[in-house]
């Protein structure tokens, strides 16, 4: 493929429209970090203030404002309005976070996998169905889940989250499991079926010598000396022996 060469005022372009593009983008984040080291009056004052210092004080119209950890030590303080702490509100996010991706994570894998592995019908239609979930508008539903979690009194709990969040993001799991699974050869799995591993055991015992084929050819630059290909083979022949152990 024929490079084309930029000249030094293309180079020096390009340059200056990815710096803007770095400011652009990373911009909002350093005045966040910025803002947790002033004081309330220095936040809401209409001079702006960018440059953090050591000193007691500043002048009202510099651009210097001093630093302080005011707000970080507050973080365990209950606000005007709130009802909690940030430590608690992040304690929650964590837990649901967590269980929302797990619980996502296991019904994706295990729908993936039938998706992946046996003939159903319509299986292109109804992967279609499950992906068009994630076209709707999250305003559309706002109302029905609303009337439903009032219903059977989930407004404000942990497992109220866990649910909305796990139907939302089961979509894309279900799409990116099934591509996994698609890369795996069913050869390996019937292998280890007649040498009489138990399917848990062939899943996770192939999805082991993936791993370990593809890192050892990544190390040996994908085996171009033959050392890498021969490392390779001794992992799946290690994987072959475990599995003939299993039957045994």
């Amino acid at each position: 493929m024929k490079r084309h060469h930029l000249g030094p005022i293309g180079t020096i372009l390009r340059h200056v429209i990815l710096l803007a593009g770095a400011v652009i983008v990373f911009a909002p984040f350093v005045w966040m970090v910025l803002t947790s080291f002033k004081t309330r009056a220095d936040t809401i004052a209409l001079t702006p203030r960018v440059v953090p210092v050591l000193a007691a004080e500043t002048e009202p119209a510099s651009l210097a404002f001093p630093a302080t950890l005011e707000a970080y030590g507050a973080l365990g303080t209950v606000q005007a309005g709130a009802q909690q702490s940030f430590w608690e509100h992040l304690g929650h996010s964590v837990v649901i976070g967590l269980l929302s991706t797990l619980a996502s994570v296991v019904l994706g894998t295990l729908a993936a996998y039938g998706f992946s592995r046996f003939r159903i019908a319509g299986a292109k239609d109804w992967l279609f169905f499950v992906l068009s979930t994630r076209f709707m508008p999250p305003l559309a539903v706002v109302v029905p889940i609303l009337m439903l979690y009032r219903r059977f009194e989930l407004e404000g709990t942990h497992l109220g989250l866990v649910l909305l969040y796990t139907v939302f993001n089961l979509s894309l799991s279900v799409w990116l499991m099934k591509g996994f699974l698609d890369e795996i050869p069913r050869a390996y799995e019937e292998a280890a079926e007649i040498c009489g591993c138990a399917v848990g055991t062939v899943k996770s015992r192939v999805s082991r010598a993936r791993r370990a084929l593809l890192a050892t050819l990544e190390r040996g630059g994908y085996a171009r000396d033959g050392q890498a290909a021969g490392d390779a083979m001794r992992t799946i022949l290690g994987e072959a022996d475990r599995l003939s152990g299993a039957r045994d």
